[in-house]
């Protein structure tokens, strides 16, 4: 079932992004599932080299598994929006865990690092 995403709030500047939308698999523990995600570049440069990953976090908000697969979007131009389709391994052992999406240019930075909301998912 896809699942709209709330208004958030996006901060100024180059890397800038706004959630829209997802659809997620059920995961099993340590087992690949698949997303897609919609979103929109709302900042105000092109992305270029710009990947959607995820982080898997318990109940409390703490980083259980940091460093999720990565997947290229395409170059995106201000305002221009996507809609991709991913691959999440979900952590072991089962339990309750949250999946947090979030978009990272390689040795340079996640964009939630630089106030942009991550897109969480309680799974």
């Amino acid at each position: 079932m896809v699942e709209a995403v709330p208004a958030h709030a996006v901060p100024a500047g180059p890397l800038g992004v706004r959630w829209l939308a997802y659809e997620l698999e059920r995961p099993q523990a340590g087992a690949l599932a698949g997303a897609t995600v919609e979103l929109e570049n709302a900042g105000a440069e092109s992305w270029r080299d710009v990947l959607l990953s995820y982080h898997w976090l318990d109940e409390l908000g703490n980083a259980i598994d940091w460093d999720g697969l990565r997947t290229p979007l395409p170059r995106l131009e201000p305002g221009a929006r996507t809609e991709v389709t991913a691959r999440v391994r979900a952590p072991m052992p089962p339990g309750r865990y949250r999946l947090a999406f979030d978009l990272v240019v390689e040795n340079l930075c996640w964009l939630s690092e630089v106030g942009n909301d991550m897109l969480p998912a309680d799974v």
